[in-house]
């Protein structure tokens, strides 16, 4: 069916997800499935909750298994195991960010205006940040306010990564002396164009440069999910949850790909 797991996803996954009955006993869940495509259904299509199809049981019942997820953590261990389970390629690790806007009735704004105070502009949309490997598949992934330049979080980001022998691909927004001679230090080759205004403007080699439309192509990804262009004051774990589903649906395996 249309936004629902194949059975080899699913075999990917099952065992990453929370029991489906309460260890002290008590009524039986529903089924982890069931409730996981459900989710899927609401993240692809953008439609109300109430409005879920009925093939996926009552609607609150998949929302309730949405929020209690999000609040034990559950998209974080999904993404987690995903990345650590896969084979990840190692010759290069490419970062990029975008923004994320808040819809207009998410964003605080009182009904029936469209303009913010100049000193509100950003406050409540949001920059993802994010490293995938030479194939494109995401590692990491941290969400900050909107008014923060892409070089404030780049050494965040490849933090907890061995840079040594390994590409690291980035666009001019994270050209700058501090941060190329931090991943040198780490034994990492710079790939990332200088500013127009560089003194010195380094050389690269355009070919490997064109790699990081990867790093790109996830974000495009994410900014198909219908429920990112609603109105949604989103929180890390969804995106968390956004980030994961690619990884499972578009993933490293055989091309694998959620039925359509």
């Amino acid at each position: 069916r249309r936004h629902e797991l194949s059975e080899e996803q699913w075999n990917k996954i099952k065992k990453l997800l929370p029991l489906e009955k309460k260890p002290q006993g008590g009524r039986p869940a529903k089924d982890n499935r069931l409730m996981l495509n459900g989710i899927i259904y609401w993240l692809n299509t953008g439609i109300p909750w109430r409005d879920l199809p009925e093939r996926f049981g009552s609607w609150s019942s998949v929302y309730s298994r949405f929020r209690r997820w999000t609040q034990q953590g559950v998209w974080e261990k999904l993404f987690t195991a995903l990345v650590e389970q896969d084979i990840v390629d190692e010759t290069a690790l490419m970062l990029d960010s975008t923004t994320i806007k808040v819809h207009q009735h998410g964003s605080g704004l009182k009904k029936g205006s469209t303009k913010r105070k100049p000193d509100e502009a950003g406050v409540d949309d949001y920059e993802g940040h994010a490293v995938v490997d030479g194939l494109g598949n995401p590692l990491r992934f941290i969400l900050s306010s909107g008014n923060r330049n892409d070089i404030c979080l780049a050494k965040t980001l490849l933090e907890p990564f061995d840079l040594r022998g390994k590409l690291i691909l980035a666009d001019k927004g994270y050209d700058s002396d501090k941060f190329v001679r931090w991943i040198e230090k780490r034994g990492g080759m710079v790939v990332i164009p200088s500013r127009v205004i560089a003194k010195h403007p380094r050389t690269i080699d355009r070919l490997i440069y064109n790699e990081r439309h990867l790093v790109e192509n996830l974000f495009l990804k994410l900014k198909t999910i219908a429920v990112l262009q609603q109105d949604t004051r989103s929180e890390r774990p969804l995106f968390l949850l956004l980030l994961s589903l690619p990884q499972l649906c578009f993933g490293y395996l055989d091309g694998l790909h959620t039925h359509s």
